[in-house]
């Protein structure tokens, strides 16, 4: 498995090669295309591990934070973000802007009841925003705008009974 790791900025490739010994925690690492032998064991629950990398101990003590990890080894501090392959393919394509051509039509992802209508023609809305509640199989679903914008048309009313696919709104 291939990973990314940020160490205080400086950016890391970690290809992992889990060749387990009898107690299941050998593995062996390329990090930046050099390869590394390493025996990983927890000592206590949930932070503290003793590491053998390349024929040398250590203490190491790594906590979850919101961007990672605070990871301690011989007395250092370091801050660790980890990111798999697949992670930060997903990234990626969420961080590219999408220029919209033309408006967003707005379909039924079911067919359902109209619950409730939250926008009108002529309002603006923003990314995220709910637009309207659909009751299908007895559950409420949020229908949120993708993108902002401006609601062009307006096609259904609370009450209404939709088809899967069927045009609930324009979003200009």
């Amino acid at each position: 498995m291939r990973y990314v790791a940020a160490v205080d900025g400086k950016t890391y490739n970690v290809d992992l090669n889990e060749n387990f010994n009898e107690a299941g925690e050998a593995v062996q690492l390329q990090i930046d295309g050099q390869t590394v032998e390493a025996d990983l064991r927890q000592v206590s629950a949930p932070s503290l591990f003793s590491v053998i990398m390349d024929g040398k101990s250590f203490e190491v003590f790594a906590e979850p934070t919101e961007k990672g990890y605070a990871v301690v080894i011989s007395g250092q501090r370091f801050l660790v973000d980890v990111a798999d392959e697949r992670s930060l393919r997903l990234a990626s394509v969420q961080k590219r802007e999408v220029q919209r051509r033309g408006d967003m039509v707005v379909k039924s992802p079911m067919p359902g009841l109209v619950v409730d209508v939250h926008v009108q023609a002529g309002d603006t809305v923003q990314a995220g925003q709910s637009l309207l509640i659909l009751m299908a199989m007895k559950m409420e679903n949020n229908i949120r705008a993708f993108e902002g914008g401006t609601v062009t048309s307006l096609r259904v009313q609370k009450g209404d009974k939709v088809e899967l696919g069927q045009v609930l709104m324009t979003i200009g």
